[in-house]
């Protein structure tokens, strides 16, 4: 796994959500196929949003300021769709999640497209 290169935080008087960008190794090999010559590739992951925050935009401004990021330093991202859990509001009752499937629509609404390959990996070229 490589290392964190940035993290983005939201939220004020409180945690909200945050999301991670990690250099990407040669070690990690079904990401590292997704290099291109001379463009910096990096894994965005750990993009959370508290359960009581979700639904309200905040996972779509976390990804907008690290798109924008990516396309002002040239570099292509990487992600790895996976639903995580479980999730629990406050009085302990179930709250839903994203399912892979959801999450892919959500991060192709940013420029990110699946690998034919393994469609759970998705790539987003900087523009």
């Amino acid at each position: 796994m490589g290392g964190v290169t940035h993290r983005w935080t939201v939220g004020s008087g409180g945690f909200i959500g945050e999301v991670t960008l990690l250099s990407v190794d040669e070690l990690n090999y079904d990401l590292h196929l997704t290099r291109r010559k001379s463009v910096p590739l990096l894994e965005l992951t750990d993009v959370y949003v508290h359960p009581l925050r979700r639904g309200r935009g905040w996972a779509q401004e976390l990804l907008t300021t690290v798109v924008e990021w990516a396309d002002a330093h040239q570099t292509d991202l990487v992600l790895r769709t996976a639903a995580y859990g479980p999730q629990k509001d406050r009085n302990k009752r179930s709250v839903p999640r994203m399912t892979k499937e959801e999450l892919q629509v959500f991060y192709a609404r940013f420029g990110f497209k699946s690998r034919k390959a393994d469609p759970c990996i998705m790539v987003r070229r900087w523009r």
